[in-house]
């Protein structure tokens, strides 16, 4: 019971977090990958020069050009594009952590009905009820288990959307980036978009 109390407030602590664009990982990852992503268009645009002057197709040409700098624009605010997105699945979120804290974590066991089990053991009254106290103190050590359990999966499911978030972040420059490179390239950014819509919306 203690540990599901302890595990409990640390789903308040994780589910709470909002520091996404202030981690030193994202700081300085983002900022890495965004000089990264930022040669890419140095080199696509080389790319195009040459394939207009030659008329290779192939190789880009000048009408690629308004997208390339759309994208161009998207990397160097693609991490204030990503928070914003958080912000928002954020505010969701923590309209149920909201609640969820204000249960307080000793609340849970009582409304897993775990103290009922207690009450005649509680009281001293053992007498006459030795086998139901037995059989009630056996059913809410399962039922704590198994509440701890999920609990415990809850925990670490949050605790992986937060690092996922991270490197979602860390990664944007290069997933716009790679988008005005050919098909393979804007496969990687279909990804990107994928997976964050999928770690933005199963956090509420």
């Amino acid at each position: 019971g203690a540990i599901m109390i302890w595990i409990t407030k640390g789903i308040v602590m994780v589910a709470g977090y909002n520091g996404f664009g202030q981690a030193t990982a994202v700081t300085i990852g983002w900022v890495l990958l965004r000089d990264m992503a930022n040669m890419i268009f140095v080199i696509a645009l080389l790319m195009m020069a040459f394939g207009t002057m030659l008329d290779i197709e192939s190789m880009g040409n000048s009408k690629q050009l308004p997208r390339l700098l759309v994208m161009a624009v998207a990397v160097n605010f693609s991490k204030m594009i990503t928070l914003f997105l958080i912000d928002i699945s954020q505010v969701v979120m923590l309209t149920f952590v909201a609640a969820f804290r204000a249960t307080a974590a000793g609340n849970f066991v009582k409304a897993f009905g775990i103290t009922d089990w207690f009450t005649k053991v509680a009281n001293g009254n053992t007498e006459g009820v030795f086998v139901e106290t037995i059989i009630g103190m056996l059913l809410a050590a399962v039922l704590t288990v198994v509440a701890t359990g999920v609990l415990i999966v809850f925990l670490a499911f949050l605790v992986i959307r937060m690092v996922t978030l991270w490197m979602l972040i860390i990664f944007s420059p290069l997933a716009f980036g790679l988008s005005v490179l050919a098909k393979k390239g804007k496969s990687y950014y279909d990804k990107w978009w994928d997976e964050l819509v999928k770690t933005l919306i199963t956090g509420p």
